[in-house]
């Protein structure tokens, strides 16, 4: 079974967090997609890690071929407003090291990988938070079965 943009998705997100937990910010929490920002309500920063896909289309030929899907990786750092740009600038470079290029195999069904992330300092929220977002293209590549 070729994987499906669930299984892409808990990929990335595992390797994410697993790399994260390894990094010198791993005291700063990861929220995904559709999953309530607690972190948002208090004072401390944190990472919000959110995977969309674009479009797909067959790569090869014959029935059994491989089909590649393509889409964008987000790492959303929030700093409290007003405390400098160092700390999440930082954060950031860390997030943009870990989605570099990276590769996962999914379950013998295909494999995933990313490009050379971007870093945009988006300002300060009205929510009182400073935000700095990460993103990367990447594609994921599923065999026929």
């Amino acid at each position: 079974m070729t994987q499906g943009f669930n299984d892409a998705t808990n990929a990335i997100n595992n390797y994410f967090a697993t790399q994260w937990a390894l990094s010198a910010y791993t005291a700063y929490q990861i929220t995904y997609r559709n999953i309530s920002d607690t972190y948002a309500a208090g004072s401390t920063p944190w990472l919000r890690l959110t995977t969309l896909e674009n479009d797909g289309n067959q790569i090869s030929i014959g029935v059994l071929g491989c089909l590649r899907f393509s889409g964008v990786i987000s790492a959303q750092i929030f700093v409290p407003a007003g405390t400098g740009t160092a700390l999440p600038h930082a954060m950031a470079d860390a997030a943009a090291d870990i989605l570099r290029n990276m590769e996962i195999e999914v379950d013998d069904s295909g494999v995933i990988r990313s490009r050379t992330p971007k870093t945009r300092a988006e300002g300060e929220e009205s929510e009182g938070w400073y935000q700095v977002t990460v993103s990367v293209s990447f594609f994921r590549d599923t065999r026929g079965t």
